[in-house]
């Protein structure tokens, strides 16, 4: 049974409800996660060592460890470019924290919250969770400050004017966020984006090797791949790394949660509809041989299940 709702789970329902079927309520899963994903999960960590004041040194430490311990090095270029997004990020921002950041305080950091939005047809009875990075109290202007990491690839992030930003209004996580934080506190929200752009293609490149006149095409060793992308990230930081708060007016966080209140009561309804206009979708749909029936979900290897996990734990 499904125990809860999250922005994660109704943005899969939206993309398609046969693969929030699978996701979610069967609790089929994919067991190697993504590229993406791993980098993201590491420049996570080392984002919240950077708030609680660990040095550069101790941040990569902390982060190579748990690569190595969790297979996440198997490709041989994770770690260089970790490396450098780390140092890159360090040269952003050590000396240049934002005064409303260094005048608040400190709420809570990767907390848990679990709550029934009080709207009159929430007809779902399921709680929404969430776990937020950080939490602030910036009493000098009195409102509530959530911080949210994100880890992209997409250049439009540079690009305050791009839809990456413009449509954080409709962001089903940060109106649930908004939602809970607002009756919290009956303080105004505002939203914190710390985003580091990421660079999934770059590979080492070739370089030329030899003498004068006896010089031949050589590809870069690991060593000079992340010299390189280092001194990219270090010396172009103001690109890579940026950061915006974003104030959660109430006509957008509050018709947004209105629509994902509605989801939430689809959610327990009708047997799950396939969209078969979100199979293509970037990378592909990892449930796509079962939809089509070329396969069972259960016998599939690439999958575990979460909810036999949770039963045997």
């Amino acid at each position: 049974m499904v125990k809860h709702l999250s922005a994660s789970s109704i943005n899969c329902f939206q993309q398609c409800e046969a693969k929030w079927w699978y996701q979610y309520k069967q609790g089929y899963r994919v067991k190697k996660k993504g590229k993406g994903l791993l980098t993201g999960l590491a420049m996570h960590e080392a984002q919240e060592l950077f708030l609680k004041g660990d040095s550069l040194d101790a941040a990569i430490d902390s982060v190579e460890q748990e690569a190595l311990s969790n297979g996440w090095d198997e490709d041989p270029l994770f770690l260089p470019k970790v490396r450098s997004y780390i140092k890159g990020y360090y040269k952003q921002w050590q000396t240049n924290q934002p005064e409303w950041f260094v005048n608040s305080e400190l709420i809570e950091t990767e907390g848990w919250f679990n709550y029934v939005p009080d709207i009159s047809f929430c007809m779902s009875k399921l709680p929404y969770v969430g776990k937020i990075d950080g939490v602030y109290m910036d009493k000098e202007n009195d409102r509530i400050v959530v911080m949210e990491h994100k880890n992209v690839s997409s250049k439009d992030a540079t690009d305050l004017s791009s839809t990456f930003w413009r449509s954080l209004c409709m962001d089903t996580q940060l109106a649930i966020y908004t939602d809970y934080y607002t009756k919290r506190f009956r303080k105004p929200v505002w939203v914190y984006y710390d985003v580091v752009i990421t660079s999934p293609n770059t590979k080492p490149k070739s370089v030329w090797d030899g003498e004068k006149g006896k010089k031949k095409h050589r590809k870069e060793t690991l060593e000079e791949f992340e010299e390189r992308l280092t001194i990219d990230y270090t010396e172009n930081s103001q690109d890579k790394y940026i950061r915006q708060l974003i104030p959660m007016l109430d006509h957008n966080w509050e018709k947004r949660m209105l629509e994902v209140i509605q989801i939430g009561n689809r959610v327990e309804g009708s047997p799950p509809i396939r969209n078969t206009n979100s199979c293509k979708n970037y990378g592909g749909c990892e449930y796509f041989e079962v939809c089509v029936g070329g396969e069972r979900v259960e016998d599939n290897p690439r999958f575990y299940n979460t909810n036999e996990k949770q039963e045997k734990a």
